[in-house]
């Protein structure tokens, strides 16, 4: 049986090198696609991705941002179902809320610890089944 799948956006090297150690680790039991700005992310949402069970997206990287991406997704019927979160650095929190308003199941702000950030995905895509 294929792995669920989870898309991560981000220009961020060490976030993308916390996943790649959870993904090596399975301490997810996810395959995980890394995207490296949002036009990236959004060009392979548009394809619908089949066992997508989250997105994970930084607000500020090249391309189109984190909180554009979740405004054009969260609400699409295609995705309905599937925790989109922001991640986002500073200290503005503002921005996380404006993620919530738009559909957002969660944002966190840089830097995270692991356990947190695994707990509340699970916690995300569990309840969805």
């Amino acid at each position: 049986m294929a792995k669920k799948t989870i898309l991560i956006a981000d220009d961020d090297k060490s976030i993308i090198n916390m996943w790649k150690i959870l993904s090596k680790e399975d301490l997810l039991d996810y395959k995980i696609e890394y995207f490296s700005n949002g036009t990236k992310l959004d060009k392979r949402l548009k394809e619908r991705p089949k066992g997508l069970v989250a997105v994970i997206t930084d607000n500020n990287m090249p391309g189109i941002r984190g909180l554009e991406i979740i405004k054009k997704y969260c609400n699409n019927p295609d995705y309905k179902g599937i925790p989109f979160f922001l991640f986002y650095g500073g200290r503005d929190c503002e921005i996380g809320e404006q993620a919530l308003k738009n559909g957002a199941k969660g944002y966190f702000r840089k830097p995270i610890g692991l356990s947190i950030l695994t707990d509340k995905l699970k916690e995300h895509i569990e309840n969805r089944k």
